[in-house]
């Protein structure tokens, strides 16, 4: 059974809109700042579009909770395991159109969040995103 904290759906194209709707819903009830509103709406995309495009997962859950001074999120698919906690940080310095493709949304979210946590559990990713509520 799941809880108001959480919605698990089939990671495609058409969750987009759930997920957003979710997040708003959430973020609304905990009276969440417009900045950190913003901040978990573009990061839970970003991290959303990596498990729809990439992870092959037939199933993804994902949790909004406080907990104290923080706002968690956690991401749960059963796609192929990945740590993007691991994935090296693109090369900012050169110009946009001297680097290389991809990288630089997780570099986002780890600017955006004040920590990221992986883990791989039970035949499942695990993806935690702490932001600090201010």
């Amino acid at each position: 059974m799941q809880d108001k904290n959480t919605i698990s759906l089939i990671p495609d194209s058409i969750s987009y809109a759930a997920v957003q709707e979710f997040l708003a819903q959430r973020l609304e009830a905990n009276r969440a700042s417009i900045r950190i509103q913003n901040r978990v709406q573009v990061v839970a995309d970003e991290i959303w579009s990596n498990i729809v495009r990439y992870s092959g997962a037939a199933q993804a859950s994902l949790e909004l909770r406080r907990e104290k001074a923080a706002l968690l999120l956690c991401f749960t698919d059963n796609g192929k395991p990945y740590d993007p906690t691991t994935a090296p940080e693109p090369d900012t310095s050169l110009p946009a159109d001297e680097r290389t493709i991809g990288g630089m949304g997780l570099y986002m979210v780890r600017k955006m969040t004040t920590s990221m946590r992986y883990r791989y559990c039970d035949a499942r990713n695990i993806l935690t995103v702490e932001f600090a509520w201010t």
